[in-house]
C-alpha cells in the first residue's frame, strides 16, 4: 500500500493499525539514565511528606 492510500484511510477514520508490525514499535524518548543527586536533608524530609 502506498503512503497516500494509508493517509487517506487514516483521514477517513478507518483502522490502519493492521498495516503495521506492532512487535517492532518503539516509543522514542523513554530511555532512562541513572544519575546521582544530592539534596539537603530538609528538602528530602519535605519530599517524603
Amino acid at each position: 500500500m502506498k503512503a497516500e492510500e494509508l493517509d487517506e484511510r487514516f483521514d477517513n477514520g478507518e483502522e490502519v493499525l493492521e498495516f503495521f508490525d506492532l512487535s517492532t514499535i518503539k516509543r522514542p524518548g523513554l530511555e532512562t539514565k541513572k544519575i546521582t543527586l544530592e539534596f539537603p536533608e530538609w528538602m528530602l524530609d519535605a519530599l517524603d511528606r
